[in-house]
């Protein structure tokens, strides 16, 4: 199950509608808040979080640190519209984010990107 945040709602749900049609079972939130507060009582059914860097009330990377508190093994693609060089690159993976995408993108290559994610685990 996929867990995904952007404080845009149009984008988190033709994410979700997207991710759906790949046959993958998500669930989009566009407050990282409440998102947090799902993860904490279902981590168990989560096998990755789908987060903009860059919202209200708590960012991504603090989203990140959270979630990864509760579940460590879970998988993470952050996501955001801003170009990260390659020393922020760096500590993202190191920080236990397995992959980044740039926004925008195209369904089909973030639909490549969680599914290639998700089969790595395999």
């Amino acid at each position: 199950m996929l867990l995904i945040v952007d404080d845009d709602s149009d984008i988190a749900s033709l994410i979700r509608t997207s991710l759906d049609k790949a046959g993958l079972i998500a669930y989009s939130f566009t407050d990282p808040i409440m998102a947090l507060e799902e993860f904490k009582s279902h981590y168990y059914n989560y096998d990755l979080l789908l987060s903009d860097i860059k919202m209200p009330t708590m960012n991504g990377y603090e989203l990140v640190q959270q979630v990864k508190k509760i579940k460590p093994n879970v998988k993470v693609l952050i996501m955001s519209a801003f170009v990260i060089d390659v020393n922020l690159a760096n500590n993202f993976l190191q920080s236990g984010v397995d992959s980044f995408i740039e926004k925008p993108f195209s369904l089909i290559k973030l639909q490549k990107q969680v599914l290639s994610i998700l089969n790595n685990d395999k």
